[in-house]
């Protein structure tokens, strides 16, 4: 996850740039799902972007490696969902 400064995505305020999580993600089960269910959702946009990018420089091997695997963040950030 990329540094934020101030105030993060999930409420946390750091004074070294890097966002921090206020609530414990080890002992807040739902704050833990959400937070991982938006990480492999943003991969999943990631990864297809370099296959979007390697198909522009007609790199069709690596495009088929980062489409499966954002396929698999899909598979991981739907297995969160139905938790």
């Amino acid at each position: 996850m990329a540094a934020v400064a101030s105030t993060g995505r999930w409420g946390g305020r750091s004074t070294s740039g890097v966002c921090t999580v206020k609530n414990d993600l080890n002992t807040d089960l739902p704050l833990f799902l959400a937070h991982s269910l938006e990480l492999e959702q943003d991969a999943a946009q990631r990864l297809r972007e370099f296959a979007d990018t390697m198909r522009h420089h007609r790199q069709q091997a690596l495009a088929a490696l980062f489409d499966e695997l954002a396929t698999y963040s899909d598979l991981h950030a739907q297995e969160v969902a139905a938790i």
